[in-house]
């Protein structure tokens, strides 16, 4: 089995945070935010621009919960504190405080949470929670949990553990659907010509749904069921695909076991999405009352350590029924080792990955090797490039009107092997399930150029496996990792067992084939024996040893156990893991008073990329393997009810073995005070920022309405002040009656950064030293309600930013003073004009100004949300993402068309919008959005991108609309280019009508882009909605216009850079007339 490792996050740096219940951060802090509600009752507030902005708002009677804040890559955990220490010995599953992979799976949007409660306890005994189905397979239940419920936690936990007969909350997670010559190429025609189409087997398919009327499927399916709130029919067009590549009856485009029967589960949405209890109820269906001997399941999602659920329900009943669960490895394998998807590592699964035509392993296929374990997965490899098979009706796959489509992924090299499977059966209706995995494994064909870890036995070969006499009871033999150093390695034996189906005795000749990770050939593995004569009926077995001592490189070693005979062959994969040089830490924490504290959690994160390992003992000392290198060491320890104390070693050089002894009476107070004494702390926030080898940021923070309940400390050298960074920013503004901030005066906005050092110590800000914005905040169209905030970044590492700001409610228009400091940071603020609902996630326009940077001592003024909102393209802390082709992930286009500003991103609600792309002519991409992303990596060539957008709840900047027509060269942004218009108007968007008027303009390049120059501008001009339009004389950059005494501005622009690119852009009422 899979070993079971007690996990916290492996590569994320644990702070806490606190938040006070009713303080003015309850309003969302990005563009187009989103709310997570936490099993806890807790909510989150993301902000979508760049992923990076986290605010946690305690839930209802929780005022003063702490959080723990980790950020790395498109993962932000937030786990409150009294959940700590469940999730990090194993019984709250961390997915339930994956807010970043929340949001993406959409439970932000939806009235309930839900979870699986594993133990056995009735689910009327956890308050708020609706049982949605019982899940015997595991002893659980299924249940929605009302977001609006605040006992539901209470009654979870007792005493800081799970209610007694709760051993285990699970998120009810979403699996994900992982998508006529590959027939042919997997040996399905000689298997025919033997006999072997699939008769009497049923093969049941759990995917979403399927088109029953096409005709490739006629006949075919026995039995249906849905599990789901959808409409039988397959709106994906996934299931159709995944069941005739199983078994069309097309003459040309037949599947592989035509004769096989059809039993149709679905559990999977039109979106892609699969409700875990859904998969689980439906595997129990398929296995248990439809006696299934196959089952094909083409989703997956991210493997953890142990076993889940799902991979529970596999191996149970695997052993119980008999039946085989064939499983997709997962389309993330560009992400390289350990990539293979949930729940295909289940032990009994058959984990299929894929080749091209040409048996070369895909890029994007699941690789192993199993996390936890170092198991072998994928077991084996089918086609999974370029299938084509039905395309139904209904499904959003392929083109309309189509009868059939091309489909790339393991989805498709999935059905191919329990087609295959579904073969043997037939041949063998005795066989157990691991005698058919071991049977088609034995039998594959190996590539090459691909590892165990990549292909596990090779490609699936039907030709072969229906004359396949000799099965290996051992279908791969996994020798795990062995620990460094390797000269005091001990010989790893396993031994493996042949068994002889057939009637006669086999002698085989036995030998290793094996590589290191220098791509050399390796005598790792060594064999009892060359020669095994195995009897009929009977088994005979050889012992195979790896050694992992001696002067060798260290990684992964794999290869095959090839056995020959007259007229058969038995292929086996083997690996060991040469463990690089590594060591333990063990960490052990004293509290306030000196004595041992189980109340703590640390994280490692590491310099150069490296993936910690963690265990946690009973008494709570924390065992961290690790491979030598340079780790900052993050530990959070509670302190008294309502505090935190944050120990940050930034530098541990890892070059043996450690014991680190965190001691909280190491910290100190970091209370921040101002000059003004009505000031009042909104919050503050303490943490760090590494950057590793290869980019990305990890980081952890500590965020709380009161300073004086937190204490931090460094322990050990300082980290070079170029890869790590302490900072703290704090949030000061006058509180009204009632508590709240709304309409403050003034605001401090402070930050420090403390390059290579941990945050300590406290200080006091003086307003002489700090840069004074007096700030005018305007109105569009109607409301009279907005919130504004600010982020603070490291001048130094520029993707060192805090998590989150509040966002303090202002009434509209008006004026303030904002006070900020100056050295080492640069600010990003964000401006929401709020709608009829007051949050800010459903804000009618965003505004977010970009690192701007200040000078202390002075004054300056600052207009927000003013006139004329048009197309931007701000530089990004290392970003370029307005026009780019993302390496080969996607080319996407998403300039901002309503930025006030040309360092602002600018969105508004809209009533429509419109973009599309063509590629040297053909249309390449269309959305109603102001986005249009292409999957893939592009070629190069000529791109005409047109997008547009109307929006009717101002009268200013109602409609926008931009077309460009660029050339791409392989330079990943995109040489787009903007016109910005910047009038002197007052405070209602307006400008003196009836005489000449002067606005500045000028052209703004997409950050990244290759330079050139501007080799054409014109501006044309509208004073009647558009009906006529006339050329408008531009000097030194100045527009000369003479206006009418009253109406709108329209304005249209077109520019051409030396090097041929163009824009073409109109704003429709620019601005008004008075």
């Amino acid at each position: 089995m899979k070993r079971a490792i007690r996990t916290v996050v492996a590569t994320a740096i644990l702070c806490g945070a606190t938040t006070a219940s009713g303080q003015a951060n309850t309003v969302t802090d990005g563009d187009n935010g989103q709310v997570v509600t936490l099993v806890t009752g807790d909510r989150v507030l993301l902000g979508a621009s760049g992923g990076t902005r986290v605010t946690p708002v305690a839930g209802e009677g929780r005022a003063g919960t702490r959080f723990s804040i980790r950020q790395q890559g498109d993962h932000t955990y937030v786990i409150p504190s009294d959940a700590a220490r469940l999730v990090t010995i194993g019984q709250l599953d961390l997915q339930l405080f994956d807010v970043a992979m929340l949001a993406r799976e959409g439970y932000d949007d939806r009235p309930d949470l839900p979870l699986i409660v594993q133990g056995g306890v009735a689910a009327k005994s956890l308050a708020g929670t609706e049982k949605v189905r019982q899940l015997a397979a595991i002893d659980g239940t299924a249940v929605r949990l009302s977001k609006t419920n605040s006992t539901f936690w209470r009654s979870l936990i007792s005493n800081g553990t799970l209610t007694s007969g709760v051993r285990k909350v699970w998120l009810d997670r979403k699996l994900h659907l992982t998508l006529d010559r590959s027939v042919p190429q997997i040996g399905a025609p000689s298997a025919w010509q033997a006999g072997y189409t699939g008769a009497g087997v049923k093969v049941a398919v759990l995917d979403s749904g399927v088109d029953a009327t096409h005709p490739d499927l006629a006949g075919k399916i026995a039995l249906q069921k849905n599990f789901t709130t959808e409409p039988d029919t397959d709106l994906a067009g996934h299931g159709t695909h995944v069941a005739s590549t199983v078994a069309s009856v097309d003459p040309v485009y037949r599947g592989v076991a035509p004769s096989a029967s059809l039993l149709i589960g679905k559990v999977c949405l039109g979106n892609g999405q699969c409700d875990l209890s859904a998969v689980l109820t439906a595997m129990e269906w398929a296995s248990t009352e439809q006696h299934a001997k196959v089952v094909n399941m083409s989703m997956g999602g991210q493997d953890q350590p142990g076993d889940d659920p799902i991979e529970q329900t596999i191996n149970r009943l695997t052993a119980q029924n008999g039946t085989l669960f064939v499983l997709g490895a997962g389309n993330n394998g560009q992400g390289g080792q350990q990539t293979v998807a949930s729940p295909s590592t289940a032990n009994a699964a058959l984990s299929v990955g894929a080749v091209d035509r040409n048996d070369a392993v895909a890029p994007f296929s699941g690789q192993g090797p199993r996390i936890g374990d170092h198991a072998i997965k994928p077991d084996l490899t089918a086609p999974g490039v370029g299938i084509v098979a039905a395309r139904s009706k209904d499904g959003i796959m392929g083109t309309p009107g189509e009868l059939r489509m091309p489909g790339t992924g393991t989805s498709m090299s999935s059905p191919h092997v329990a087609g295959a499977a579904a073969l043997l059966f037939q041949q063998h209706p005795d066989w157990t399930p691991a005698q058919v995995k071991a049977a088609l494994m034995a039998s594959a064909t190996p590539s090459a150029d691909a590892s165990a870890f990549q292909q596990g036995a090779g490609r699936v070969d039907l030709a072969k496996a229906i004359t396949q006499k000799i099965l290996p009871e051992q279908p791969s033999i996994s020798f795990g990792k062995a620990l460094w150093p390797h000269n005091d390695d001990q010989l790893i034996k396993r031994t493996l067992t042949y068994r002889n189906m057939g009637d006669t005795d086999v002698t085989l000749a036995l030998r290793v084939d094996a590589t290191g990770p220098d791509g050399k050939p390796a005598t790792t593995f060594t064999l009892s024996a060359t020669s095994l004569t195995i009897p009929a009926g009977g088994t005979a077995s050889v012992d195979i040893t790896a050694d992992t001592r001696g002067e060798h490189p260290d990684g992964n070693y794999t290869g095959q156990v090839i056995a020959t005979g007259t007229g058969t062959s038995v292929r086996t994969p083997v690996a060991v893991v040469r463990e690089v040089e590594s060591y333990n830490v063990t960490v052990t924490a004293l509290d306030r008073n000196g004595k041992a504290t189980s109340h703590f959690m640390a994280l490692a994160g590491s310099y150069e990329g490296h993936n910690p390992e963690y265990s946690v003992d009973e008494d709570s000392t924390m065992h961290i393997r690790a491979p030598r290198g340079h780790y900052v060491l993050a530990t959070e320890l509670r302190n008294g009810q309502d505090g935190t104390d944050l120990v940050t070693a930034p530098w541990v050089d890892l070059s043996a073995d450690r014991v680190i002894t965190v001691d909280a009476r190491t910290a100190k107070p970091v209370t921040v005070t101002v000059d003004r004494a009505n000031a009042s702390l909104v919050a503050g926030t303490i943490g760090s920022v590494i950057l590793p080898d290869g980019g990305g940021f990890l980081a952890g923070w500590i965020e709380t309405p009161d300073l004086s309940k937190v204490g931090t400390a460094q322990i050990g050298p300082d980290a070079p002040a170029g890869r790590f960074t302490g900072g703290q920013q704090a949030m000061f503004a006058v509180a009204g009656a009632d508590g709240e901030f709304k309409d403050s005066p003034y605001v401090y906005n402070l930050a420090w950064f403390t390059p290579g050092k941990a945050y300590t110590g406290s200080r006091h800000v003086r307003d002489s030293k700090l840069a004074t914005v007096r700030t005018e905040n305007l109105l569009q169209g109607k409301g009279g309600t907005g919130a504004k905030g600010a982020i603070a970044s490291s001048t130094q590492l520029p993707t060192a930013m805090f998590p989150g700001t509040p966002l303090l409610p202002m009434s509209l228009p008006s004026t303030r003073d904002e006070l900020f400091t100056t050295e080492g940071v640069t600010w990003t603020g964000f401006f929401f004009q709020l709608g009829a609902s007051q949050d800010p996630d459903q804000a009618d326009v965003q505004q977010q100004a970009l690192l701007r940077t200040y000078q202390p001592g002075r004054r300056s003024a600052e207009r927000w949300n003013g006139a004329v909102f048009g197309p931007s393209l701000p530089q990004r802390a290392g970003d370029t993402r307005w026009a780019n082709q993302e390496a080969d992930r996607s080319m996407i286009f998403q300039v901002p068309l309503f930025g006030s500003a040309p360092d602002t991103v600018g969105r508004s609600k809209l009533d429509s919008a419109h973009s599309s792309v063509l590629r040297d002519g053909t249309k390449v991409c269309e959305s109603d959005d102001v986005v249009c992303r292409i999957p893939g990596a592009q070629p190069q060539g000529r791109y005409r991108v047109a997008t547009e957008a109307a929006r009717s709840l101002t009268d200013t900047s109602t409609k926008v609309s931009v077309v460009w027509d660029v050339c791409y060269d392989g330079t990943p942004a995109l040489p787009v280019q903007v016109v910005r218009f910047a009038p002197v108007l007052d405070a209602a968007n307006s400008a003196p009508g009836a005489r000449a008027f002067e606005v500045p303009v000028s052209v703004q390049r997409n950050p990244g882009s290759k330079a050139a120059d501007v080799a054409s501008l014109t501006v044309d001009v509208s004073y009647d909605g558009g009906a006529h339009w006339q050329q408008a004389p531009l000097i030194n950059g100045q527009v000369l216009l003479q206006h009418p005494a009253s109406g709108y501005v329209s304005l249209r622009a077109k520019a051409t850079d030396t090097a041929g690119n163009t824009v073409e852009q109109t704003i429709m009422r620019a601005y008004r007339l008075r």
